[in-house]
C-alpha cells in the first residue's frame, strides 16, 4: 500500500483540471450549436404543416365548389363553415367545413388573413393565385423550406 506523505499528490493538478475544462468547453462549443437549430428547424417543420393543412382545404374546397377559391378576405370564415355548391353558408350542409379552427401561425402566434401581407397580418390569402401564405411578424413572407 502506497502511503501519501505529500499533500499535492492526493488531487488532480492544476494542469489536468485545465486540460479537463479546455476539453469540456470544446464539447459544448460544438453541442450547443446543434440545439439552437433545433428550435428553429422545429418552428419551419410547425409552418410548413400548417400550411399544408391549409392549402389542402383550399383545394378541397375549390374541388367541390367548381374550381372556384374561398373568399378569405373577411377571415377564415368560408373554410370554417358549412356551404352549398355555390359557395353560400347554408344549415344543412352539402360541403365542409374544411377547417374546424382558425390556423395560427407558429411564426406570430396569430391566426389572422389578409389579402395584403403587411406588419401584424399572421397570413396572406393571395386572391389571385387562390394561395396561403405564412407571414412572420414584420409581415414578410414566409419561404417554405420543404
Amino acid at each position: 500500500m502506497r502511503k501519501f506523505s505529500d499533500r499535492s499528490e492526493l488531487g488532480y493538478a492544476l494542469k489536468e483540471l485545465l486540460v479537463i475544462t479546455v476539453v469540456l468547453g470544446g464539447v459544448g462549443a460544438l453541442v450547443v450549436p446543434q440545439f439552437t437549430n433545433a428550435g428553429v428547424n422545429t418552428r419551419d417543420d410547425q409552418v410548413n404543416a400548417q400550411l399544408r393543412v391549409v392549402r389542402a382545404a383550399v383545394e378541397l374546397y375549390r374541388a367541390q365548389h367548381h374550381d372556384a377559391a374561398p373568399d378569405l378576405s373577411r377571415g377564415w370564415t368560408a373554410l370554417m363553415s358549412p356551404s352549398d355548391a355555390d359557395g353560400g353558408q347554408t344549415q344543412s350542409p352539402l360541403f365542409g367545413p374544411y377547417l374546424p379552427k382558425a390556423p395560427v401561425n407558429p411564426l406570430t402566434g396569430g391566426s389572422t388573413v389578409a389579402t395584403e401581407p403587411a406588419a401584424g397580418i399572421d397570413w396572406w390569402w393571395d386572391s389571385s393565385t387562390g394561395t396561403v401564405t405564412a407571414l412572420d411578424s414584420n409581415g414578410v413572407a414566409y419561404v417554405q423550406t420543404q
